[in-house]
């Protein structure tokens, strides 16, 4: 996981990832003043180190002297191309257009004497400032396809309504020196921007992510179609992750598909009023057959061990003294807990800080069910995931319990808040295998291999972990908790 190490920890800006070597490298904005595009490289795409800069905004009069922005990098013979959005100065930064840079070993990069390379035609595009303020293009994402670089950027439908305009860009190149911009390659008309469009092909399918927004709810989302030229088109289950984790790129590494995007969210674990803008582990595209993907967990997380892991059998809780109310029986090695009201909860011996943890867990017929981790020995400040059962979906809350008592009846600081939540599909009744990575603030939380919640927060450092069940009963078993190493990024912890 990465921060950028500057005055803020929310410097870290959208990104281009790409694969050379066996290394991931990935190229990424410094915010605020997207003045610098920097660069940073990983053996195992958890811990990363630091490479020179790639590119800095031009001389006074260049088509990049006031900003940069978003870049794609892709690779043609022996030389790497990164395209980038270019701002003037002398515009006020409201015209965009795409610049390029060239270099052979990814660390060098010239700047090329063309640019810039491509902008908005006005025969597809809003290519002025008459209707929004701005003309839109910017966060190119390049894929090859038959001999000829497609390049997606993040652009406005001309015509169309303020709120409905954004799409994805299209221009194409056989040299990447030459472009030539086309109509857009599909038109979604469902939000004001298409933000940082990334294109791969993935099981024979073509499949875009973007993030539409600019009011609309903000959670990328994907598009697939069997063709580049499509027809594209939109899935039932079109979405990939929660709120807070935008800017997906894809990389293709050691035979998998993998999708990288960053966390944004407000450090809780300090005061909550600054942000912080987290590079996390990869994600592996996984598909289902019907043209559907999700995210899985990384395999890497593994490497980080720390000792052997832990099995916490269900003696072991059943026996344990910590946490609260509800009956607990051993049965065979499976734990049963009843909670006739409300939540019962038991917590096992010993205290992690970060780890993976895996539990099967079988509902019976209770309404919520769920993991507890880094939890004071009642349960009353904790993090937890919670699994909760509707009449016909099911719905999995990231939770933090706290409280800080002061000495004064209207300073007490407590309760149960929402983190983050998603809609998952798994009928009620059935063992679901749940499989949690929490390391620093960032937890990630999988259910029946597909990650459904992956965010930034901590309660407390290190804790308990155990399990809990809310009005009725639940199984649980094969409880198994792998410490790993601490992060090694500065969350200002």
């Amino acid at each position: 996981m990465y921060t950028y190490k500057g005055l803020w920890t929310w410097e870290l800006g959208d990104f281009e990832v790409i694969e050379h070597k066996n290394q991931f490298h990935v190229f990424h904005l410094c915010l605020e003043n997207h003045d610098v595009v920097g660069h940073i490289v990983s053996d195992d795409g958890l811990t990363w180190r630091e490479l020179p800069n790639a590119i800095y905004t031009g001389h006074p009069g260049e088509c990049d002297d006031d900003h940069i922005w978003t870049m794609g990098v892709f690779k043609k013979g022996d030389t790497f191309f990164m395209l980038y959005t270019a701002k003037k100065r002398s515009e006020r930064g409201n015209y965009e257009r795409t610049a390029l840079a060239t270099s052979k070993d990814l660390i060098h990069w010239t700047k090329y004497k063309g640019n810039p390379v491509a902008q908005a035609d006005p025969r597809w595009y809003d290519a002025d400032t008459k209707t929004v303020g701005k003309a839109h293009w910017r966060d190119a994402h390049i894929i090859e396809d038959g001999g000829v670089f497609h390049a997606l950027i993040a652009a406005r439908e001309k015509g169309a309504p303020i709120n409905y305009g954004g799409c994805p860009g299209h221009f194409v190149s056989r040299d990447g020196y030459r472009w030539q911009v086309k109509p857009p390659l599909f038109r979604p008309r469902v939000s004001y921007d298409y933000e940082v469009p990334s294109i791969f092909r993935f099981e024979g399918r073509y499949y875009v992510v973007a993030l539409p927004g600019a009011g609309t709810p903000i959670r990328s989302h994907y598009r697939v179609a069997d063709r580049l030229e499509g027809p594209w088109r939109r899935l039932h289950d079109d979405r990939l992750l929660p709120d807070c984790n935008h800017a997906f790129r894809p990389c293709h590494w050691r035979g998998k598909t993998y999708l990288f995007h960053w966390t944004r969210k407000p450090m809780d674990w300090l005061d909550g009023s600054r942000g912080c803008c987290a590079l996390p582990a990869p994600k592996e595209v996984v598909g289902n057959g019907d043209g559907t993907i999700y995210l899985r967990s990384f395999d890497g997380w593994l490497k980080r061990a720390k000792g052997r892991p832990r099995t916490i059998t269900p003696r072991d809780l059943a026996k344990s003294k910590l946490g609260s109310w509800g009956k607990w029986s051993v049965q065979s090695d499976r734990l049963d807990g009843f909670a006739e009201m409300g939540t019962a909860i038991r917590l096992a011996p010993g205290e992690f800080d970060d780890f993976i943890l895996d539990v099967t867990i079988e509902p019976l017929d209770a309404i919520e069910v769920g993991v507890m981790f880094r939890a004071d020995d009642a349960g009353d400040r904790s993090t937890s995931i919670q699994i909760q059962y509707h009449t016909h979906y099911g719905r999995a809350v990231l939770q933090k319990h706290i409280h800080n008592v002061r000495p004064s009846p209207w300073c007490i600081w407590r309760g149960r808040t929402e983190v983050q939540s998603e809609y998952f599909p798994v009928p009620k009744n059935r063992p679901i295998h749940v499989h949690i990575v929490v390391n620093g603030p960032y937890v990630e939380a999988s259910l029946n291999d597909r990650v459904v919640l992956c965010d930034l927060t901590m309660t407390r450092r290190s804790g308990h972990v155990g399990v809990f069940v809310v009005d009725g009963r639940a199984r649980f078993s094969d409880l198994r908790v792998q410490p790993i190493r601490p992060p090694h990024t500065d969350f200002g912890m």
